[in-house]
């Protein structure tokens, strides 16, 4: 009887621990790094493409050291903010020339 008791009581010290870290995990689940780079890759498309979508993709790669779930997109708005901005850029240049 007293062995069953030592057992539950291990188990359930287990439990607790184990409670605790999917805990701890959960509140290091942010985008924060990610939606500033979605928010600067978005920014690039009209408005200095190569400095914003630049920092955005910095941001995406910090995002993605802190496991962020979603720095591929903050990367991929980046880049192609930049490209499409300043290809925009050009165009318009070339336009009112």
């Amino acid at each position: 009887m007293i062995v069953l008791i030592l057992l539950n009581c291990i188990i359930g010290i287990k439990n607790i621990k184990i409670k605790k870290r999917e805990q701890m995990s959960k509140k290091n689940e942010s985008n924060t790094f990610s939606i500033i780079s979605i928010v600067l890759g978005g920014l690039a498309f009209i408005l200095l493409p190569p400095f914003l979508g630049g920092a955005g993709a910095i941001l995406a790669v910090i995002g993605k050291t802190k496991n962020e779930k979603m720095w591929g997109i903050g990367l991929a708005v980046s880049i192609v903010g930049a490209v499409v901005g300043m290809i925009f850029g050009a165009s318009m240049a070339l336009l009112f020339s």
